[in-house]
């Protein structure tokens, strides 16, 4: 019961988003610009300010200057856990989310100082969100129904009759970084260092109630919810990045970011599970169930992974690039509480390409498939239900548009849209069965200045 009260406390406020939610490997995002949607291998790009966030070491091609990229992004989510039912309701749930991030934004600046020394050198910096991605407000989910059938196994002889409880949930990762940039044989070899420091901010409410019935116990009686807490974590991560140039118009990059170690603190404002009728059993139930889940002041480690991203990109000509890349996730080697074991390795596999229509017109177009690396043993996992159902670890495929308009030489405008299609699947442990389905559209702009 120690591990379900855990799982059960932590997961009504987390949102993997990560994500879990949009591109990238559970509380990961890889979506961090307006440009990304338009080449999610972005790891070997020398265009734009924003590579600061995905190829740092690219940041000493870039031309000498000062170069700022700033984004926001929307996304619009809609997920749903369906066809819920287990053996002690005499009905089938389905609940949904489509509550909105509206503005997630990011900025990146890069100074390129020129020719210093034998090489170029460059220093970058930037804020935005490296993992989570806002709220979702749910009309319930399984983990809702599966903290009931707990409560009436323990009890005995009783079915749950209606559910009626409430979730949201916020999880956002503000990150901040800076680094330096070196190129040496006449831009051929580049390499970088540099950090990220994050702030993790969580914050969970349940409220609600949820019907049983006990005909040896009282009969009919009412458990009444009423929970708001927050936890938050902050953390470092060093990078380092190397980019090599072996022919004219290639560029390989490279990326490796260091595993983030957070320790998330708890603090309750809310703790409250009442019943309205029942008999003492009943009443002894909820009172002991309240007390487990009583997570004030305590720790939880939820780090971030180990991170490996490489790409290449080749101008085939002036006007068309294509570009491959790869990003794989250590989730086994995290330390996350034991969550761990429910994991193997993660990744993503992206393509692209971009072409230049006119001179002050490029567009790109983008699709790339991510495995969350998660196990069937956490998606099938009582004590993981509440985590699994809030923001379900999905694989997915992402299919992105965009479009850079040149305004003059020092202003570019971008536009973009994608859509991510995460893989609906149904699972069952013992009695229990439901059916998790994602979908993620996002709306970003940007804009490049250079001087």
């Amino acid at each position: 019961m120690n591990r379900f009260k855990m799982k059960f406390i932590s997961a009504l406020a987390v949102l993997f988003t990560a994500v879990s939610a949009f591109a990238g490997s559970v509380d990961y995002l890889s979506n961090q610009s307006a440009r990304y949607f338009m080449s999610t291998s972005r790891e070997a790009a020398t265009d734009s300010a924003d590579i600061v966030v995905y190829n740092p070491a690219g940041t000493a091609f870039l031309k000498e200057g000062l170069h700022i990229n700033v984004s926001s992004q929307t996304f619009l989510k809609y997920y749903k856990n369906e066809d819920v039912n287990i053996s002690a309701m005499s009905f089938a749930e389905s609940y949904e989310t489509t509550q909105p991030s509206l503005v997630v934004p990011s900025a990146y600046a890069a100074y390129n100082f020129g020719q210093i020394g034998s090489g170029k050198l460059a220093v970058f910096g930037g804020v935005g969100v490296p993992a989570g991605g806002g709220t979702v407000k749910w009309d319930g989910t399984a983990g809702v129904v599966g903290l009931a059938a707990k409560m009436a196994s323990t009890i005995g002889s009783t079915l749950i009759t209606k559910t009626d409880v409430d979730l949201e949930a916020y999880s956002v990762y503000y990150g901040i970084t800076a680094g330096a940039a070196y190129s040496l044989l006449n831009d051929m070899i580049s390499v970088s260092a540099g950090v990220r420091y994050v702030y993790a901010d969580r914050w969970g409410k349940a409220k609600g109630t949820i019907n049983f019935n006990s005909p040896t116990h009282g009969g009919l009686w009412t458990a009444t919810v009423d929970k708001d807490y927050e936890y938050n974590a902050q953390g470092f991560t060093p990078i380092i990045g190397f980019d090599v140039r072996p022919l004219q118009g290639l560029t390989l990059g490279f990326r490796y970011e260091m595993e983030t170690e957070l320790e998330f603190e708890y603090s309750e404002s809310k703790n409250e599970l009442t019943n309205t009728g029942g008999d003492g059993t009943v009443t002894a139930v909820v009172a002991g169930t309240k007390a487990q889940l009583d997570y004030s002041d305590k720790k939880e480690d939820r780090n971030l992974p180990h991170m490996f991203a490489f790409a290449a990109e080749y101008l085939v000509t002036p006007e068309l690039a294509i570009s491959a890349g790869a990003r794989i996730w250590l989730m086994s080697k995290a330390d996350m509480d034991g969550e761990e074991d429910h994991y193997g390795t993660a990744y993503e596999l992206s393509l692209g390409a971009t072409y230049k229509i006119i001179s002050p017109l490029k567009i790109g177009a983008t699709v790339m498939y991510t495995d969350q690396g998660a196990k069937d043993s956490l998606l099938e996992s009582s004590d993981y239900l509440f985590t699994t159902s809030a923001n379900p670890v999905l694989n997915s495929w992402t299919f992105g548009l965009g479009a850079v308009y040149s305004i003059n030489e020092n202003l570019d405008i971008t536009g973009a849209f994608a859509w991510t299609h995460y893989i609906p699947q149904t699972f069952q442990q013992s009695a229990m069965e439901y059916t998790y389905s994602k979908e993620v559209y996002t709306i970003c702009i940007g804009i490049d200045y250079r001087m």
